[in-house]
């Protein structure tokens, strides 16, 4: 069974949350992240998917792995 935690996300540090928890995420554990603070701030919210998702690629890339992309609507 995997280890489940969920990140409440703040607008001002939600990249800098997510790129931590990723950092330290392996086979064993699992990570929700709340949303929530995007709400009312939609244009935001996209823009922090964006940069979220492209630095995500990145990573997938220089490790030669796989990106799946991110599906916001099932995000909450």
């Amino acid at each position: 069974m995997k280890e489940s935690k969920v990140i409440v996300l703040r607008r001002e540090t939600a990249l800098k949350q997510m790129f931590e928890a990723v950092s330290q995420l392996d086979k064993t554990k699992e990570v929700c992240f709340d949303t929530r603070c995007f709400d009312g701030h939609e244009e935001e919210g996209d823009n922090f998917y964006r940069m979220f998702e492209l630095a995500m690629a990145m990573k997938a890339r220089s490790m030669k792995i796989p990106f799946v992309s991110i599906d916001k609507t099932k995000v909450s």
